[in-house]
């Protein structure tokens, strides 16, 4: 292995601490919080779920400019002050006193998660690895799925004997101590050598369609969509599993180690998906991806059964958490295939927003719905049904004209500098 080829794989290497210690342990763990929020304070499932909202939106608010801010400037900059913002948000929810407050905090965390996690530690990793792309960034995103599966029996266990406040304190900290570090010292935007995508006299030629041709296609709506559908979905599920679990009959440990299990089982996934994409296809690793999502959960409704609720447990935790990660490495590949890589940034942090912005509502709906029915039945049905729409639209996406080709202007570069002649 070259000094090149080093360097690329610590640069994944501290993508992966990055997502560990962002959103890793803070989206997993909101959910943890709901029940001591709910017994200290009072306020209802849908009151508490606003926590999230909070989250999901600011964090979708800075993921297009963060994918934009990395085709001009060094990802050092966004991607820190993003764990900065981590580290200010957990302090200040320690702290906090009504609901108000912690809405506040937590949309500032998920602000600092937005512009330093996942879009612009998918480009920095796209940017590194041409060949076995996929492979690259399911090793760098699976460090959030590590996180998701460490930190909520961790967290549930500090709730209990710290309490909530001290809690929050052991999330935030390793943000500012251990994942800031990493940014500054290894995580570089692109290779030594190679120039932003920008316009002017320094561009370099990359293939694909400009910002907006992009935009009035629809293989990119198609994919913007399947990432709605998953993320919506997914976050109406993510945030209500634990008290989900609770009210089954499983104690708080338990609820919160069936969390972590299945966060287990996204790290092996993400990484055996993002490779197995690279040998079939991103196309029909995404569809079947959502498609067992889609059978899963409709398993989560024979979680309490006494007879065999374990078994139903066991299968939800395999076949939930296996294919979670496959949007995080499939969208990407298939962005750059349908679309080329001339604008990735700026489109991965489009997509982005799109789906976090919408998905926002997943949480907030399924408090809403348990607070007038008593009941998860409906969302969650509900839900298994967008993960089989979204598999069908994934099955339609097909690359757009011109997403192999470079612009015109730059095509023509060469040959006008040929027919210049000495003296002109």
């Amino acid at each position: 292995m070259n000094q090149k080829e080093r360097q690329r794989w610590w640069v994944i290497a501290a993508l992966w601490v990055v997502m560990f210690f962002t959103i890793g342990s803070t989206i997993s763990t909101i959910g943890v919080f709901f029940n001591p929020l709910i017994h200290q304070f009072g306020w209802s499932h849908e009151q508490v779920s606003r926590l999230a909202t909070g989250y999901i939106l600011c964090m979708g608010l800075t993921a297009p400019a963060a994918g934009w801010m990395l085709d001009f400037v060094p990802a050092q900059l966004p991607m820190g002050t993003g764990v900065t913002a981590v580290a200010i948000g957990y302090l200040l929810a320690s702290r906090a006193g009504s609901l108000g407050s912690l809405i506040a905090a937590f949309a500032l965390i998920g602000a600092g998660v937005g512009s330093s996690s996942l879009v612009p530690g998918t480009i920095v990793a796209a940017n590194w690895f041409k060949e076995r792309r996929g492979l690259a960034i399911g090793i760098a995103v699976c460090g959030s799925a590590v996180g998701a599966t460490v930190m909520p029996p961790t967290v549930a266990h500090l709730v209990i004997v710290h309490g909530w406040r001290a809690a929050m304190l052991y999330i935030g900290a390793p943000s500012l101590l251990l994942a800031l570090p990493a940014i500054l010292i290894l995580v570089r935007t692109r290779p030594p050598g190679e120039v932003a995508r920008t316009a002017g006299p320094q561009a370099v030629a990359i293939a694909g369609l400009e910002l907006g041709p992009a935009l009035s296609v629809w293989p990119f709506w198609m994919l913007a969509g399947v990432q709605v559908l998953f993320t919506v979905a997914f976050n109406g599920v993510y945030y209500h599993l634990v008290p989900y679990l609770i009210g089954a009959g499983y104690s708080p440990q338990h609820a919160a180690f069936i969390f972590g299990a299945k966060s287990l089982f996204v790290t092996a996934g993400t990484i055996v998906m993002g490779g197995l994409a690279d040998r079939i296809g991103p196309r029909r690793v995404l569809a079947f991806a959502m498609l067992l999502l889609c059978v899963s959960l409709l398993d989560l409704f024979a979680v309490g059964n006494a007879a065999f609720g374990v078994v139903a447990a066991m299968l939800f935790i395999v076949g939930y958490g296996s294919p979670t990660g496959a949007t995080s490495t499939t969208i990407p590949m298939l962005l750059g295939e349908c679309l080329g890589m001339r604008r990735f940034g700026t489109l991965m942090g489009i997509i982005g927003f799109i789906a976090t912005v919408a998905s926002a509502l997943g949480p907030l709906a399924t408090g809403l719905v348990f607070d007038m029915t008593g009941s998860y039945a409906l969302p969650f049905g509900l839900f298994a049904g967008l993960f089989a729409t979204a598999a069908l639209v994934a099955l339609m996406i097909r690359p757009a004209t011109g997403h192999d080709q470079l612009p015109v202007a730059e095509r023509s570069e060469p040959a006008a500098i040929a027919l210049q002649t000495p003296g002109a």
